[in-house]
């Protein structure tokens, strides 16, 4: 987008009606100036600025063109941490509401949305089939989530993850740690694109991390090039292959056809010299998918059928 389009427009928020200040707080009515600003905060520490503003684009495929609306930012470095510089800018995939979300689905009134993320560290960005469509999808749904309805935070994706195996060793913890607590949001689980990492509280993720280090078994921890990631071994200096345990994730059962298999880059980033556990703690109760687990992965989220659906390798 950029400011230089025919069709590009600043949202009045006297005169128009879109600007939901009335209903969510990270948006404000500027009386003076007529902007609609918003303010809003990333759970990993980034912040944006700026203000609301329309355009008019046209999809390849269709040729069909739409008005979207969408955040101008003005200011990113007011959060705790910044925005890594691989991104050129943020996209709202939230789950569609009726009114008070400027999310994709909400504005192209869809419940059914398909993606493909691109894989970020293994160098193969380049030969990817990235996409994200809405309506329609050209993935398999072979492996499916259920999506739960959190009636306080709508537009999150929270899925029913059930037991988490390292391995073929069961991850000990209660299974109170992936359910939300009704009409909150002081557990669970989300999954969210725009998250790298997946993210564990502290002391769930302390077990995963025993157990993971057990399941490698001789090769030293060493301390890595990002303090953030404190489970990393260094490259063979022969060259020869480390061996890293797989993770499953099983959805509602332990069945096959609810289990999300990762391996190799979906469990370990690649860094030069180093590899490193691609899962973290952090000081909340809720756990969140990351992309780094995701990427490659045909995504199907369908919120009339309630599954969000995995096609593994499909666009890799």
């Amino acid at each position: 987008m950029t400011t230089k389009s025919k069709t590009f427009q600043k949202m009045d928020c006297i005169y128009g009606s879109r600007c939901y200040d009335a209903f969510d707080t990270t948006y404000t009515c500027n009386i003076y100036d007529h902007e609609c600003k918003y303010n809003i905060g990333f759970a990993s520490g980034e912040r944006s600025k700026g203000f609301m503003a329309d355009d008019v684009i046209t999809f390849v495929l269709d040729h069909q063109s739409v008005l979207v609306t969408f955040g101008c930012g003005k200011d990113q470095s007011s959060g705790r941490s910044s925005f890594s510089n691989r991104y050129s800018g943020l996209v709202g995939l939230g789950r569609r509401l009726k009114v008070g979300s400027y999310s994709l689905p909400s504005q192209f009134g869809a419940d059914l949305m398909s993606i493909c993320l691109p894989w970020f560290y293994s160098g193969k960005g380049s030969s990817l089939r990235s996409s994200l469509s809405f309506h329609i999808t050209p993935w398999r749904r072979t492996t499916s989530a259920k999506l739960l309805i959190n009636q306080k935070f709508p537009l999150f994706y929270f899925v029913n993850l059930y037991k988490i195996f390292i391995g073929d060793k069961l991850l000990p913890v209660h299974p109170s740690w992936w359910k939300f607590t009704k009409g909150g949001r002081k557990s669970g689980v989300t999954v969210d694109t725009g998250t790298t990492i997946t993210n564990f509280p502290l002391d769930l993720y302390i077990v995963f991390r025993y157990l993971f280090r057990r399941e490698v078994g001789d090769i030293p921890v060493v301390k890595g090039p990002h303090k953030s990631l404190d489970t990393c071994y260094k490259d063979d200096p022969k060259g020869r292959p480390l061996y890293f345990p797989d993770v499953k994730l099983y959805f509602g059962e332990v069945n096959q056809k609810n289990m999300l298999l990762l391996s190799k880059e979906r469990v370990m980033i690649h860094f030069t010299g180093y590899y490193c556990l691609a899962f973290k703690g952090w000081n909340r109760s809720h756990s969140v998918l990351g992309s780094t687990q995701l990427q490659g992965i045909g995504l199907t989220f369908d919120t009339f059928e309630s599954t969000l659906s995995f096609d593994l390798d499909a666009c890799g």
